[in-house]
């Protein structure tokens, strides 16, 4: 287990969005999404929409995740890995990092959400925005071992990484979105 995350061994290339020529069109329409993915995923998924939390810690970010952020690289911040399955399907791995400051100043239970999803309470509040989104394909080998072997992930992954922020405050979602989900 690293100091930086369960799901990955390091972070992926991220670029603008308008990388995104090479993605099938898809996976495009996960990534291109910009409203909730947890309202879509039960509006489109069969089965009932659960939350697994692989972890949720105080963790060193990833370089870009601290640049993104403008955040100081020697602090801690609040980093939250699940993966989202609808009934025993896994559709998407998220990881979300909340900056101590975010969650100080909001007092919302970020920090207490248990197995409920994310997007259930940024996505009810009128204050919030999207700010900045990235792309990336995550290719086999970045993966943690353990989470490869336990979704098989022998392909790349598609994903995006974006900045919101709530009340002015912001908070990084990063999601991966398995290829049962875009390829069924």
């Amino acid at each position: 287990m690293t100091d930086h995350s369960v799901l990955l061994l390091e972070e992926p290339n991220w670029c603008p969005l308008a990388c995104r020529h090479a993605i099938p069109e898809a996976a495009l329409s996960w990534l291109l999404e910009s409203g909730s993915i947890t309202q879509r995923l039960r509006h489109e998924c069969p089965g009932r929409l659960r939350v697994e939390v692989l972890r949720q810690a105080w963790l060193r970010l990833f370089f870009s995740e601290h640049q993104l952020l403008k955040l100081n690289p020697q602090h801690r911040h609040l980093s939250r890995e699940v993966l989202l399955y609808s009934e025993t399907q896994a559709w998407v791995i998220a990881r979300t990092v909340i900056p101590r400051q975010t969650l100080t100043s909001l007092r919302r239970g970020l920090d207490r959400l248990g197995n409920r999803p994310l997007g259930e309470i940024i996505f009810a509040s009128a204050s919030l925005k999207r700010h900045r989104s990235q792309l990336c394909q995550v290719p086999p080998g970045l993966w943690q071992p353990a989470l490869q072997q336990r979704l098989d992930l022998q392909h790349p992954i598609w994903g995006r990484r974006t900045v919101y922020l709530l009340h002015d405050k912001p908070l990084l979602i990063s999601e991966f979105f398995l290829p049962p989900l875009w390829t069924r």
